[in-house]
């Protein structure tokens, strides 16, 4: 096959994975993008064009991992979208939703930055960055108060427990 009708064979095994992934049925949909990616990434001389139609196919199954809570998957999934491609916005919200869920609230809100950067200023895009936000600053609060809670643990210690010695 030549690079054009491999093009093609991956076009239509996304379109297969997008039809099931409309459906909700993730496995199955994985399997086609899965397919596409292989398809695809065994043709010599990948042109930046065929580059392109990967990052999509890797940020279309990355989507599907994270609808299933397959975060470690997901993660790797968006960061091969954004090594084929470093301009795709949807590879870096999907990163940036991953990183929530795993709690990594910093790497989630460079992801949405440069999202931004990219120029996708989307209403998600800002919506998620203000969730993160707040998640960041209970984090923050929480620490302190922890914190707090410590050193006022150990006063009490020092001042009951080891009373003053003349």
């Amino acid at each position: 096959m030549n690079l054009k009708e491999i093009v093609a064979r991956s076009e239509s095994l996304k379109a297969l994975g997008n039809s099931y992934f409309s459906q909700n049925n993730f496995s199955e949909a994985i399997k086609y993008y899965s397919q596409a990616i292989s398809t695809l990434d065994g043709a010599e001389d990948l042109s930046e064009s065929g580059q392109k139609f990967l990052s999509v196919y890797f940020a279309n199954r990355s989507l599907c991992y994270l609808s299933t809570n397959d975060f470690d998957a997901c993660l790797s999934d968006c960061t091969s979208s954004i090594s084929y491609n470093p301009f795709y916005s949807k590879a870096y919200f999907r990163r940036a939703k991953c990183f929530r869920e795993r709690g990594q609230f910093e790497s989630a809100m460079n992801d949405l930055k440069t999202c931004l950067d990219l120029g996708e200023a989307s209403k998600s895009v800002l919506q998620e960055m203000g969730e993160i936000r707040a998640l960041l600053q209970n984090k923050v609060s929480e620490d302190f108060s922890s914190k707090k809670i410590i050193a006022q643990v150990l006063c009490f210690r020092y001042l009951y427990i080891h009373p003053f010695r003349s």
